[in-house]
């Protein structure tokens, strides 16, 4: 007889919708079979920067990637890990370390400098900084239109 461990929650959809509602931290799976995570941050104004702590724990800088979309002043953090494959297959009863991908989004103030943004991994920290452009460095948001 061989052992198997299996659980069904006829609930599982609505406690995905309720804790992404009020902030639970709920892992999911994707449609491609990747479990998605939310990445925990802290954001908050420094020395006339914009910075953005990120856990990443157990991640290396290659696992991570930030891009940074200037029409819509938003940041993008992914990380993306694989576990290593053992020769040995052991049975498993629960196997949840073997893709996982984080992404986040967050909405920037439009008065940074998009080429100033910085990142770097250390301690399983992911800090990005964005400078804030001084008032006389900004484009006027206004264009005065010749009327005829």
């Amino acid at each position: 007889m061989k052992n198997t461990l299996s659980t069904i929650n006829p609930f599982s959809a609505f406690d995905v919708i309720f804790n992404e509602a009020f902030g639970r931290q709920s892992p999911f799976m994707l449609s491609n079979g990747m479990k998605h995570t939310t990445l925990n941050t802290d954001y908050f104004f420094e020395d006339n920067k914009i910075v953005l702590n990120v856990d990443v724990a157990g991640n290396s800088a290659e696992n991570v990637v930030v891009d940074f979309d200037k029409e819509n002043y938003t940041l993008s953090v992914r990380v993306n890990k694989q576990y290593e494959k053992k020769d040995v297959k052991p049975t498993f009863y629960l196997r949840e370390r073997v893709l996982s991908e984080q992404v986040r989004q967050y909405k920037l103030p439009t008065d940074i400098d998009a080429n100033s943004i910085s990142a770097d991994v250390k301690n399983g920290l992911l800090t990005v900084k964005a400078s804030i452009l001084k008032p006389d460095d900004k484009k006027p948001s206004t264009v005065a239109i010749k009327v005829n």
